[in-house]
């Protein structure tokens, strides 16, 4: 069993030492430099310093009353591996290796002392150890970060040009199978250019809200908020027909035929799910990664901006209800991490605002 340093080798190793009263800035030990001393910080503070790549200070450690340094130069009388300088004034008791070394009848207390700097030592690596890699850790974290950053750029880059090839070949008067056509085929571009982008990210599905997970209490609320914002736009639709019009007419499908009004309906379910798995499980949620948990709204401002500035092109009062409903459907998509929800709630107010006339 090793021996412990006791109280009589504490009260000798303090007569053996020398007190250092070093000033705000003084150094106490160069790197490079062979010391061969150990210090104890009897008040005061110290930093250890070491140069970067660039030749720059980088403070390591600060160091507190009850800390000791220099115990590598110490054990192994190598060069300083690290500067350490005082921060403020400061009193620090200095041991030179010599002092132990001179006398023999030491010996014992150099060695119980050897293996107490030695218990020091690994402590210290095990602790450096786990700071290092969890710096390794955060650094490809980052760098991973700022791969998938570029390619949410070109990705969105990306978006508003099939938002201008929306503005030319989606448009009123064609007919109803070229322009679900052109709609679904546009829609499937941007799924495809979403899909490549979550590949880059090697994340789960549920990572991007296509999980069962939360999907039924998320549905229960999207059903809700669908009802209230359909019955928003009901009361908006009364207060504005015209005496003697139908409050239901069907705007843009009322002059589809049996088959194409069908398709019609029997295809704008998945078609809300893709679009939320676009505006909600890809985007929202990239930039909510993206952006921190400091600031966990600023994902969903974002990415609901984004989708008012896409649909400028219909009008001002258009891009800004657009966006007003993209901010609910992304809470919805907040609170549960569903795309069960936002889909709902997406599915009732498009038909609505196609019966109403309004799409």
């Amino acid at each position: 069993m090793q021996e412990e340093l006791r109280i009589p080798d504490l009260l000798r190793l303090t007569r053996l030492s020398e007190e250092v009263w070093p000033t705000a800035g003084a150094v106490l030990l160069e790197e490079g430099e062979r010391a061969e001393a150990l210090y104890l910080v009897r008040r005061g503070e110290v930093v250890v310093e070491k140069q970067d790549a660039r030749g720059r200070p980088r403070i390591l450690a600060r160091l507190g009353e009850g800390a000791v340094f220099g115990e590598l130069s110490f054990l192994d009388g190598q060069p300083a591996s690290a500067t350490v300088r005082a921060t403020g004034a400061a009193r620090v008791a200095r041991l030179p290796r010599q002092r132990l070394e001179a006398d023999p009848a030491l010996a014992g207390l150099k060695i119980r002392l050897h293996a107490h700097l030695a218990r020091e030592v690994v402590a210290r690596l095990r602790a450096t150890d786990r700071s290092f890699a969890e710096a390794l850790r955060e650094e490809r974290w980052q760098a991973r970060l700022r791969m998938e950053l570029g390619w949410f750029l070109m990705v969105t880059v990306g978006l508003f040009g099939i938002g201008q090839a929306v503005q030319h070949l989606v448009v009123p008067g064609l007919p109803p199978l070229l322009h679900m056509a052109y709609s679904w085929g546009l829609l499937l571009v941007i799924v495809a250019l979403m899909a490549g982008f979550i590949r880059i990210q090697h994340a789960p599905a549920a990572a991007f809200g296509l999980t069962f997970r939360g999907a039924g209490a998320s549905l229960v609320e999207g059903v809700a908020v669908g009802a209230a914002l359909v019955g928003v736009l009901a009361l908006g639709r009364a207060l504005t027909v015209a005496p003697g019009e139908a409050m239901i007419t069907w705007g843009s499908v009322a002059g589809y035929s049996g088959l194409e009004s069908a398709l019609f309906f029997a295809l704008y379910g998945p078609h809300c799910l893709l679009q939320e798995v676009v505006a909600r499980g890809v985007i929202q949620g990239s930039l909510e990664r993206y952006l921190g948990d400091r600031n966990p709204q600023a994902g969903l401002l974002v990415a609901s901006a984004m989708f008012g500035v896409f649909h400028l092109h219909v009008s001002l009062t258009f891009a800004l209800a657009t966006f007003g409903v993209s901010l609910v459907f992304g809470i919805l998509y907040a609170r549960r991490r569903s795309l069960a929800g936002p889909t709902a709630a997406h599915l009732m107010l498009g038909l609505a605002s196609v019966a109403f006339g309004l799409n």
